[in-house]
């Protein structure tokens, strides 16, 4: 298959995994609070899952780069939508057996995850690389705002109350699941992966070996990696608990959330394909995100400081700019990683990064829970403080990389 249509395959997919996976996301605090759970058992389970991520991710990474690529993401659907019909199960199992089944549901989700966006990597070339990830974000993202609109959707409408009972949690997820099923019968007959010449050396999958990869890795990626880890714990705490202050707190339903978070998904959609001219020919690219991070500080502190009134205006003003702020960071991001791997371990480093993204999505929402529990703006003033760190070791990666390149020019 050519690169084009390869990437336009991949799209498609990314499209579709976005819808499929976001349908749960606007009726799980109704979800927590309809089975008389703890508040924080809200983060928790968000947590739960990003474990099973982080620790299957570099695992998927390494089978794709042994050329399982198509197999993993097959698997990983179908592990995904199982997990999603035993979530509904919730009075069967219990808070901590849902964690558990949260926990699968991350190692799932990895899959296409991680393998869809190392092959946005391996079929782009070199000059189209940033724009490629680009729509990639967007697919991703657009399908992400279709899929909590649909889900919100379902839940409160008549229709669909009517004849397929949705207004019952577990039937919103088995139609989820069932989604998640016939996705991965897609991936059977339309992913055809690029096949990569690996490292005759490395024989066998072991997790472990994509940990180890970092020793061999410059010094800023690893750098770059802890303030991705803050950037990220910042973003999953203002999102989900986003989510449990619309429904808790300013008492909306379930059908204007999902609404609200298809609107900042067109936004990010919108940012991202307009501001794609832009970032290629954007040389100093750490030097943006670092700007953006600082902005994206200043913008939640001030959204969340508002009266009831001037906070609905804030969402759609300050908070939408910090939404294109993080859109257009997505893919400066992912190029930077990206551009510390050879193609033959394109997978795990990209698992890798998953990984410090799954760990943020673990701490994030475990801290945030209590922090929310206590006082509904420590979770945010929190973020305002990660993003602050983050920014820091951004700059140490460019005074570095400042000092290296007087070394070579003196040479």
């Amino acid at each position: 298959m050519k690169d084009k249509q390869a990437f336009i395959v991949v799209i498609t997919l990314l499209f579709l995994q976005g819808i499929f996976m976001n349908i749960h996301h606007p009726i799980t605090p109704s979800y927590v609070a309809e089975l008389n759970f703890p508040d924080y058992m809200f983060g928790f389970f968000f947590a739960f899952m990003s474990l099973g991520a982080m620790v299957s991710a570099p695992l998927w990474g390494s089978l794709a780069d042994h050329g399982k690529k198509k197999i993993s993401v097959f698997i990983g659907f179908l592990i995904y939508g199982l997990a999603q019909y035993l979530f509904g199960l919730g009075e069967v199992f219990g808070p901590w057996g849902l964690a558990i089944v949260r926990f699968f549901s991350g190692v799932g989700m990895a899959a296409p995850s991680t393998i869809f966006l190392s092959e946005v990597v391996v079929i782009s070339k070199k000059h189209n690389k940033t724009r490629n990830l680009v729509y990639g974000a967007a697919a991703t993202a657009i399908g992400g705002a279709i899929g909590q609109y649909f889900g919100g959707f379902i839940y409160t409408n008549d229709f669909f109350i009517k004849y397929f009972k949705t207004d019952h949690m577990p039937n919103v997820l088995i139609i989820q699941g069932l989604l998640s099923a016939f996705l991965a019968l897609l991936v059977l007959v339309m992913f055809k992966p690029k096949e990569v010449v690996n490292n005759q050396k490395e024989k066998g999958v072991n997790i472990f070996k994509a940990f180890k990869l970092l020793k061999t890795k410059d010094i800023k990626l690893i750098i770059f990696l802890i303030s991705f880890f803050f950037f990220s714990m910042s973003h999953i705490n203002i999102d989900k608990y986003l989510d449990v202050y619309f429904i808790n707190d300013l008492g909306y339903k379930e059908d204007v959330l999902g609404q609200f978070k298809m609107i900042v998904g067109f936004v990010g959609v919108f940012t991202s394909i307009l501001m794609v001219p832009l970032l290629k020919k954007i040389k100093a690219k750490l030097q943006v995100i670092a700007i953006f991070q600082l902005l994206s500080a200043v913008l939640v502190l001030i959204c969340f400081r508002g009266t009831m009134f001037s906070f609905l205006v804030y969402l759609y003003t300050y908070y939408l700019v910090y939404i294109i702020i993080k859109t257009v960071n997505l893919p400066l991001e992912r190029e930077y990683v990206a551009s510390f791997a050879e193609e033959e371990n394109m997978g795990r480093i990209m698992g890798i990064k998953q990984s410090f993204l799954s760990l943020s999505n673990i701490i994030g929402p475990i801290l945030g829970a209590f922090l929310y529990h206590n006082n509904r703006l420590l979770v945010f003033d929190f973020a305002v403080l990660f993003f602050i760190i983050g920014f820091l070791l951004i700059m140490v990666n460019i005074i570095i990389m400042k000092k290296e390149e007087k070394i070579i020019t003196e040479d």
